[in-house]
């Protein structure tokens, strides 16, 4: 008589084996219909990225501007999700046609699960990166111009280059610094053009200072709020002088700054 012999497995391995077959089958025979969802996610994170770079390059427009880390950093992602499925797409035929009866041929099947897995994972990621792109609220920051900003010279006036290096060592001498610095002289001898080369210095030459404010007196606190920032701040002119002082201070307390006080 034949031999019969009869295996058992027990009921939650079986159960197991069964899940893993069909969790790693359904990258294989599900491979058309993801990689369908791929594009269409795809398409829709495409969508989303032009809205956003045409949103950006509106801000931009706008002096002293530029697009913050994030956004930067987002659209960049976006542009590696998409080269990745460049990639995808340049084995796709060769892929689907390895498929037979399924994609369940043994030589087939685990080049087939491999793909599938990475239309699948690259798929979530992409979901996600959309999710992550509408989270952006703040797509532009004010970009620093330097310590000082350039003014332009209509003219030098000759022999005030000796005059222009006393003045800028007096200020940048730290130990002989006295905080304040006089310029004095009868109209149109040249003090307003030697404050602005001694401004145009603080471009060109090294020093220690954080920001350098040009203002005449009779604008002073305005050209000071708009130096620091607080121009951004629509209600900043309608504060009281006190109320602006209070504000200058709070800024200018923490940093090394020069004030070049004209028309005084």
């Amino acid at each position: 008589m034949g031999n019969l012999i009869s295996t058992f497995l027990p009921a939650d391995l079986f159960d197991r084996t069964s899940n893993c077959v069909g969790e790693q089958a359904k990258y294989v025979w599900g491979l058309e219909k993801n990689l369908r969802v791929l594009e269409t996610e795809l398409h829709k994170l495409t969508r989303a990225r032009a809205d956003l770079k045409t949103k950006v390059e509106v801000e931009e427009q706008r002096p002293r501007t530029r697009r913050t880390n994030q956004v930067a950093g987002w659209l960049e992602d976006v542009q590696n999700l998409e080269t990745e499925f460049t990639e995808l797409e340049r084995v796709r035929a060769h892929e689907m046609d390895r498929l037979c009866l399924g994609g369940l041929c043994s030589k087939n099947f685990v080049s087939s699960y491999n793909y599938g897995t990475q239309v699948v994972e690259l798929t979530d990621r992409v979901i996600n990166l959309k999710k992550d792109g509408e989270k952006i609220e703040v797509v532009v920051e004010k970009a620093p111009d330097g310590a000082a900003i350039e003014l332009p010279l209509d003219h030098t006036v000759v022999g005030q280059e000796l005059l222009l290096d006393q003045v800028w060592r007096c200020i940048t001498d730290q130990e002989n610094n006295r905080g304040i610095i006089g310029l004095y002289g009868m109209g149109g001898v040249g003090k307003t053009t030697l404050l602005k080369q001694v401004n145009n210095n603080f471009r060109h030459q090294q020093h220690i200072f954080d920001v350098v404010i040009w203002t005449a007196a009779s604008t002073l606190q305005d050209d000071i709020g708009k130096r620091i920032g607080f121009s951004e701040d629509r209600n900043w002119k309608e504060k009281s002088l006190q109320d602006k002082a209070v504000d200058i201070a709070s800024i200018l307390s923490g940093k090394k700054f020069v004030l070049l006080l004209d028309d005084v």
